[in-house]
Formats: C-alpha cells, structure tokens, sequence
C-alpha cells in the first residue's frame, strides 16, 4: 500500500510579502507602517555607535601608526 500525501486546501495565507515595487496592485508603505518608536530608534542609534566605536578607533590607529612607521622607515 502507497503512501497517499494528502494536500491542505489554500486558504489564501501568504507566507512572503507579494508588495513588490513594480508588480501590479504595488501598495507604496506608509510612514505609520514604522514599527519602532522614535526613543527606540535613537537608543538603536546610540548602542551602535557605542558598539562600533572601539574597533573604528583601533582601525583609525592602525592607519596613522601604518603611516607613521613608512614616514621614518621607507621615506627617510
């Protein structure tokens, strides 16, 4: 005896947003469709700049400390 794979009815769910830009029936998103308060935003804002201004500062040192060594080293 086969095993018979029984298919579910469409219930008209979608899984994956269909608004394409371009595509007919194309809704453009309302501003109001933000689901992040202002407040919210700016503490997002600020915990990135927190998180990623130690390796910038380490990158920028480097730069300068790269610079700095081909001065004394290569050009004199």
């Amino acid at each position: 005896m086969k095993n018979k794979t029984k298919y579910k009815e469409d219930d008209g769910h979608t899984i994956y947003n269909m608004n394409i830009d371009g595509m007919p029936g194309y809704k453009k998103p309302s501003a109001t469709d933000s689901y992040v308060t202002k407040k919210e935003k700016r503490a997002m804002i600020k915990a990135c700049y927190r998180v990623y201004f130690i390796p910038l500062l380490i990158l920028i040192i480097g730069f300068i400390l790269a610079l700095v060594l081909l001065y004394f080293l290569w050009l004199n």
